[in-house]
């Protein structure tokens, strides 16, 4: 997909957005980190850190779990990973988006707020913070949720980006690979995306999926030529 025409628009990325080669092209508003495995050791990712240095504008969105990787990085970088830039907030496992208990209320009285478990970061940070935000429409790119179709371990056709440089170790995980292919696990991320979908319409909004292909045909599609 062309994104050059997204450098015009307000965009959320997420986990490794860092290798896309039209990264600089886009200059994201916001990226969104809500899985440990990007701040291995109490320090961020090679890739994510240089993604900081490259977009000091850019505001992140980060699970508090990487509150001690930011205070490290801030030791060496501290223009770079101002204070004004870097938002927290908590996922709670118990609080889950296929029960219907997401919400897009995170006022949290200075504290990180808390979001519901949707099994994927798009549904955990990147659509409560839009909304919560104000965005009236919000348009998914990217998002396939086909992992199940297809259960192979080589996942190369599924990236943007050359796996064997993904320093998360997820490919070679046994354990990572059996559950993207479970089918429960994607069929509670669709009824996640459904029951949330159903939400912000009752709230006046709209989601739709402007990607290519892909599972997620819970949600309204639109052709993404057709956008701009």
């Amino acid at each position: 997909m062309d994104l050059r025409p997204l450098a015009n628009e307000d965009v959320f990325v997420t986990n490794l957005f860092a290798l896309h080669p039209e990264l600089e092209v886009v200059r994201p508003e916001f990226y969104c980190l809500s899985d440990w495995v990007h701040w291995k050791n109490d320090r961020f990712l090679p890739e994510i850190r240089e993604t900081m240095r490259k977009l000091p504008d850019t505001k992140f969105f980060l699970e508090i779990t990487a509150s001690p990787a930011v205070e490290n990085e801030r030791k060496e970088n501290p223009e770079i990973l101002n204070r004004e830039r870097i938002y927290y907030l908590t996922v709670d496992g118990d609080y889950t988006a296929w029960d219907n208990q997401y919400s897009a209320e995170l006022n949290a009285g200075g504290r990180p707020a808390t979001v519901a478990w949707g099994k994927t970061v798009v549904l955990d940070f990147c659509v409560p913070v839009a909304e919560f935000l104000g965005y009236s429409e919000i348009y998914l790119i990217g998002n396939d949720y086909n992992w199940n179709l297809e259960k192979k371990a080589d996942l190369a056709e599924g990236y943007f980006y050359d796996i064997k440089k993904d320093s998360r170790g997820l490919i070679e995980s046994p354990d990572h690979i059996e559950q993207t292919r479970n089918d429960e696990h994607v069929r509670l991320i669709l009824k996640s995306f459904e029951l949330v979908q159903a939400g912000m319409q009752s709230r006046g909004r709209s989601m739709y999926n402007a990607g290519i292909g892909g599972a997620l045909d819970v949600i309204p599609r639109v052709k993404y030529e057709d956008l701009f």
